[in-house]
């Protein structure tokens, strides 16, 4: 839910969303991350453009299990291996978005944007046993995301909340 504070260019951004982390090339294993989010969005193109280009910044606190233990043994090109490893998942997450609406009517958009999230309280430790061979791999959650989807606007330009110009008598 977003909402256009009217005759400024900014924005108030209120979110459930999923985040999906999956663990390593093969795909075998995936953790989904539910985050209540908020956030602000600056829009410096005139309200009138069907392009409305924004940055911003996000919150998103996580909602579930913070710590998830794996481990798994398997085959791999006629090799055995044996996986061990933690995730703690980052309670907050916070960072800069950067993205565009575009209006394909005057109530629906079709949305684009690109993230980076700074994950606090976040960690992996991953260790793998390829027939004698130890790999190991730390990291601290900061993730990369793009989305994109499209955004239905409620009808507020008839009450002047949305995509109107203040009048100027002359």
């Amino acid at each position: 839910m977003e909402f256009y504070i009217p005759h400024k260019p900014f924005s108030i951004k209120a979110s459930v969303f999923d985040t999906e982390m999956i663990d390593g090339d093969d795909y075998m294993s995936t953790t989904t991350m539910l985050n209540i989010g908020c956030g602000g969005r600056y829009r410096p193109a005139p309200q009138k453009w069907l392009l409305q280009p924004y940055v911003g910044f996000d919150a998103g606190f996580y909602v579930g299990k913070r710590k998830i233990d794996i481990k798994r043994e398997g085959t791999c090109d006629n090799l055995s291996f044996h996986d061990a490893g933690s995730y703690s998942l980052p309670w907050l997450s916070l960072g800069p978005v950067v993205g565009c609406d575009f209006f394909i009517t005057h109530s629906i958009a079709m949305q684009l944007e690109l993230g980076y999230r700074f994950g606090i309280g976040g960690k992996t430790s991953y260790t793998t046993d390829y027939e004698g061979r130890l790999y190991s791999s730390e990291g601290n959650m900061n993730r990369v995301y793009f989305s994109m989807g499209y955004k239905i606007v409620f009808p507020w330009q008839y009450f002047g909340f949305f995509r109107q110009q203040p009048k100027v008598k002359k």
